[in-house]
C-alpha cells in the first residue's frame, strides 16, 4: 500500500525541480549541438556549391579558349602564311592568323578589355566549307557553290592550299555568290569558307555581386562581322577575373609574353592560365585553371 501511494504521489505532482532544470538543461545543449551541426552543414553546402560554380565556369571558359586557338590559323587545309593570303576590303585586318596583346591594342579593341588584360586575337576558316561547282575563269567570276549557307556582306575565305583571298559577298543570286575581283582563279576543287576574327579579353559586365564588387566575365570580340557592321562584343563566361596568356616556339623553348614576341607565326604552344572568383561570406572563393594548347598544323 506503501508503495503505491508513492507512485500515486509522483504521478500527479511530475517532475521535481531538480530533474526538470536537468532535463532543460540536457535539451539546451541537445538543440545548441543540433543548431551548430545545422549551421555547418548549411556553411559547406554553400561553399560546396560555389566551389561548384567557379570549377563549372573555368571549364567552360577553357574550353571555348582551347577549341578556338587550337583551329587558329586553319584556311581549309594545309598552313598558309599571311603573305599568301590576299584580303579585300578588311576594315581591321590582322596581321597574323594568331597575335597576343597585352597593352598596345589595335583601334577596334581599344576602351574594351579590362585594363592589363591579355587579349589573344584568332582568326580562321570556319571548317565545313562548301566546294565550288565550277572553275574560275576570270578574277571577278561569280562563284557557284553546290549549296549557299551564305549571306549579302558576310565575310568569306577561299584557299586552294597554295593562296587564298577573304572577300565581302556583295550579292547572291541562288547558288551564285558576287564579290569583288580576286588575286586569284580558283578550280571547282576549292572551298568556300566563312571568314572568322576573333578576340579574347576580360571586361566588366556592368553587373555587380551582393557586395557591389563589379562581376567580371570572359568577352569575345567579332572584328569580321557583315561588311560595314561594327565590331561587336559577346559576353560567354561570368565570374571570369582574369586572363594569361604566354607562348612558346616549340615544346623545349621558354614561354614568353605577349610584348616580348617577336615573329607570331613561329608560335607553336600557348599556354592559358584562368582566374574565377566569386564573393563567400565576407570574402572571396579563387580558383585557378592552366592548360597548354598546340596550334593546328604547326608541330609539324
Amino acid at each position: 500500500m506503501e508503495n503505491y501511494s508513492q507512485k500515486t504521489y509522483l504521478m500527479k505532482n511530475g517532475f521535481s525541480l531538480t530533474e526538470l532544470l536537468v532535463t532543460l538543461v540536457l535539451s539546451s545543449f541537445i538543440c545548441l549541438s543540433l543548431i551548430k551541426l545545422l549551421i555547418h552543414y548549411q556553411d559547406q553546402r554553400r561553399y560546396h556549391q560555389t566551389e561548384f560554380q567557379i570549377n563549372s565556369q573555368l571549364q567552360f571558359a577553357a574550353t571555348i579558349l582551347r577549341q578556338a586557338i587550337l583551329n587558329s590559323g586553319y584556311l581549309g587545309c594545309g598552313t598558309l602564311q599571311t603573305e599568301q593570303v590576299h584580303m579585300h576590303g578588311l576594315t581591321n585586318p590582322p596581321a597574323y592568323f594568331m597575335q597576343g596583346y597585352y597593352t598596345q591594342l589595335p583601334p577596334f579593341l581599344q576602351g574594351h578589355p579590362l585594363a592589363k588584360s591579355d587579349v589573344i586575337r584568332l582568326t580562321q576558316a570556319v571548317p565545313e566549307g562548301v566546294y565550288l561547282t565550277k572553275s574560275m575563269l576570270e578574277k571577278n567570276t561569280a562563284l557557284e557553290v553546290i549549296r549557299n549557307p551564305f549571306e549579302m556582306h558576310e565575310w568569306l575565305i577561299i584557299s586552294d592550299c597554295h593562296h587564298a583571298d577573304i572577300f565581302p559577298v556583295t550579292s547572291v543570286q541562288g547558288l551564285w555568290l558576287h564579290h569583288p575581283p580576286l588575286n586569284n582563279l580558283y578550280q571547282n576543287t576549292t572551298q568556300v569558307f566563312t571568314w572568322q576574327d576573333e578576340s579574347y579579353f576580360i571586361a566588366e559586365t556592368k553587373r555587380s555581386y551582393s557586395n557591389r564588387s563589379p562581376i567580371l566575365a570572359l568577352y569575345k570580340m567579332n572584328a569580321a562581322p557583315k561588311q560595314n557592321d561594327t565590331p561587336r562584343e559577346e559576353e560567354l563566361v561570368e565570374d571570369i577575373s582574369k586572363l594569361e596568356i604566354l607562348y612558346a616556339n616549340n615544346a623545349n623553348a621558354s614561354f614568353m609574353s605577349a610584348k616580348q614576341v617577336t615573329d607570331w607565326n613561329a608560335i607553336k604552344i600557348v599556354k592559358i592560365t584562368l582566374t574565377a572568383q566569386l564573393p563567400y561570406q565576407a570574402s572571396w572563393l579563387t580558383e585557378r585553371r592552366t592548360f597548354f594548347v598546340t596550334l593546328r598544323n604547326r608541330l609539324i
